[in-house]
């Protein structure tokens, strides 16, 4: 089934609200884990808390050398990254680091974290690009794979655009606007 097929069952088959709790983690493929765990440890301050070396790949059952690093936030949940041992497998998909396409936004408590990260990105050789915008103040920068990092700061104005129900109503007009 393809995700245009997808149909909302009826409402009395709705998942409650909050099961999901957290994200575990989100895992990414790189040629380039010395690199990324400098950045995501040393330069982040997310700790590498496990790393995983596997011999088969899981979708397929074939043989595959590869290792999966978990990096850690402070709520528990992780980014992973694996990489596989040269020739194993094809390329990776094509990076972008246009943030309209994809990034990665990790949360912190004060806008002067942002400013912090900011500041150290410049030590640390990067070229951030600070971004104000109306509910939420960020900082991007790229990793050594050229994926988008945004550190963000929810200003108190988040609390009101939250409202699920005029979410689903400005999807909806926003569907119907590109749809002419």
């Amino acid at each position: 089934m393809s995700q245009s097929e997808l149909v909302a069952p009826a409402a009395s088959s709705q998942l409650k609200p909050g099961l999901l709790r957290q994200l575990s983690h989100l895992a990414v493929r790189t040629e380039k884990m010395s690199e990324i765990r400098a950045f995501y440890e040393d330069f982040l301050g997310l700790p590498m808390v496990t790393s995983l070396v596997a011999d088969e790949n899981p979708d397929d059952g074939m043989p595959t050398n590869y290792i999966h690093c978990f990096f850690q936030m402070a709520d528990g949940s992780c980014i992973a990254f694996f990489q596989v041992e040269k020739g194993a497998m094809g390329d990776p998909f094509p990076r972008t680091s246009d943030a309209l396409e994809h990034h990665v936004a990790f949360r912190v408590d004060e806008k002067a974290t942002v400013d912090l990260y900011a500041a150290r990105a410049k030590q640390f050789g990067f070229e951030p690009l600070v971004i104000d915008h109306d509910d939420f103040y960020s900082v991007y920068m790229p990793d050594p794979d050229g994926e988008m990092v945004e550190v963000t700061w929810h200003k108190p104005s988040v609390a009101e655009i939250i409202d699920p129900v005029a979410a689903h109503r400005i999807l909806d007009n926003w569907l119907a606007s590109v749809a002419k």
